[in-house]
């Protein structure tokens, strides 16, 4: 989790990001007992090596230019605690979200 936010703090030094928005979740985890650090991002255009360039053409059969396209969307990162994401992912806790939110 640490290496993640590292790369996300150097990725906005880098111009590729900007951090609208965090929350610190571990603090005080939702009503449901999730809790994370969540990030509102919005992204920026970004040249990619010729390399990957070529691989991420392959993958969309072509149709990009050497520059993403992505010049102000918005995302949003969580930073999740291994153990929570396996109680998400692997015992239901996913599941008991959707239930109780819709």
């Amino acid at each position: 989790m640490a290496w993640g936010v590292l790369q996300l703090a150097a990725a906005e030094a880098r111009g590729e990001v900007t951090i609208l928005r965090t929350k610190l979740r571990f603090e005080e985890p939702t009503a449901a007992g999730w809790a994370d650090l969540m990030c509102n991002v919005v992204l920026h255009p970004v040249a990619l090596p010729v390399s990957s360039a070529r691989r991420f053409r392959r993958m969309v059969k072509g149709r990009v230019r050497s520059r993403v396209s992505c010049d102000g969307h918005v995302c949003e990162i969580q930073f999740v605690h291994r153990k929570l994401m396996l109680v998400r992912s692997q015992m239901g806790g996913h599941t008991l979200y959707d239930s109780a939110r819709y």
